[in-house]
């Protein structure tokens, strides 16, 4: 994806997230992104950093401390989320974003979202499709909580990720 697609699937995204804000309660069939499902992924992940493999002594650390990022995603304002938004479930048409594969949508922190499209890309980049998100999303301004919401979904992108694969868990470094 180009970086201008990029942006417009950061334009898109806040838009959705402020419209399906207000969809909520005509979604009872999506789950809802709790305590329980967050601190899952800590839990495996922390499993698979056993004494008997390769223990990374500060994934530990952070799936301990995980709690407090979770307290942030869930007194956030919930909204609908695709779940893996990532830029490879992303098409982009004559400026016309078309997401795909929504079998992970859910109610979530929209952040998460933002969190996995950003993920990756030069920080310019990804501050730059901050903006365009919360001007879409937020157009009074964004909550005072944005910045360190937005920090939490992106450690729990990490320990989804972590957590999803014992092989990643064994390895120097993320498996990507």
């Amino acid at each position: 994806m180009s970086e201008d697609g990029l942006l417009h699937a950061a334009r898109w995204l806040g838009n959705s997230h402020r419209e399906n804000t207000k969809r909520l309660s005509t979604c009872s069939n999506l789950e809802k992104y709790d305590t329980e499902y967050y601190l899952k992924w800590a839990r495996q992940t922390k499993s698979f950093m056993s004494p008997s493999r390769n223990r990374q002594i500060w994934v530990e650390a952070l799936c301990d401390r995980y709690e407090d990022a979770i307290n942030l995603l869930l007194s956030t304002e919930q909204t609908i989320i695709h779940g893996e938004f990532y830029p490879k479930n992303i098409l982009i048409k004559d400026e016309t974003v078309y997401p795909a594969d929504w079998e992970s949508a859910d109610v979530a922190a929209g952040e998460v979202d933002l969190a996995a499209l950003t993920e990756d890309w030069p920080d310019s980049i990804a501050r730059q499709c901050v903006t365009e998100y919360r001007k879409c999303r937020w157009p009074g301004g964004a909550p005072a909580s944005f910045t360190e919401t937005l920090s939490a979904a992106r450690i729990h992108w990490q320990l989804r990720w972590l957590g999803d694969n014992p092989i990643c868990s064994d390895r120097k470094s993320f498996c990507g």
